[in-house]
């Protein structure tokens, strides 16, 4: 079973309101696969981009991207934001879902043409970032989505969980990071904390296999990298 490692320690005051709150990110355990699955179909499928334009509605695609979340928790490095409750009890406020990304991986197949090709997509925006050759390295830490449980926007979650990939890539062994940000709001807290852009697509024009997959829909997809 996973070790986990708790990475940072916070307190945060929202500004609007003045209200603070306490809460540590830290590795997920596996027993909170599930717990950490309903949170991102809840709090980041019909906020993400990508997955709202093509996958909202999809049954199968929506079970397909629920599986590859599950399979990347249970590996052990995904980090979780809790709330740390007057009773010393925790609250799950905030995910990264962030597996290791090796060289020639395993391939594959998931049901659902919607997620497929989102998931087509993402790879393609990777490999074209390149952090392989551009770090030097054999593998590095990405990412399955970033989400915020939306009681909780204000209090730094989403920084804070990007923060601690540096401190769990030192514990890993790993000297880079990786994702293909879908979100201006994701894009704006991963530039703030150090990535720097390596490939970017404006969604409306981008084509994978003559393709337009997402033709349509504003804004871009920044594959981002920070190298520790």
């Amino acid at each position: 079973m996973p070790e986990v490692m708790i990475l940072g320690q916070y307190e945060e005051e929202r500004k609007s309101t003045g209200e603070k709150i306490k809460y540590v990110v830290q590795t997920a355990p596996p027993e909170m696969a599930e717990e950490i699955v309903e949170h991102m179909t809840k709090f980041f499928l019909p906020r993400e981009p990508m997955c709202s334009h093509r996958l909202l509605g999809d049954e199968v695609s929506t079970n397909s991207i629920r599986e590859l979340w599950r399979e990347a928790v249970l590996s052990g490095t995904t980090l979780i934001a809790l709330q740390i409750l007057d009773d010393q009890k925790t609250k799950l406020i905030g995910v990264n879902v962030t597996p290791i990304s090796e060289k020639n991986p395993e391939e594959k197949t998931f049901e659902g043409e919607a997620f497929n090709e989102v998931l087509e997509s993402l790879v393609d925006v990777a490999k074209q970032g390149d952090i392989f050759g551009k770090y030097n390295v054999d593998k590095y830490l990405t990412g399955y989505g970033l989400s915020v449980d939306s009681d909780y926007h204000g209090f730094n979650v989403g920084r804070r969980i990007l923060e601690c990939r540096r401190p769990l890539c030192a514990k890993l062994g790993i000297s880079a990071t990786g994702t293909v940000f879908t979100a201006s709001s994701s894009q704006h807290i991963a530039k703030n904390v150090g990535f720097e852009t390596l490939a970017e697509f404006v969604f409306d024009e981008y084509e994978c296999n003559g393709k337009k997959t997402f033709a349509g829909l504003p804004g871009k997809m920044v594959m981002m990298g920070l190298k520790y």
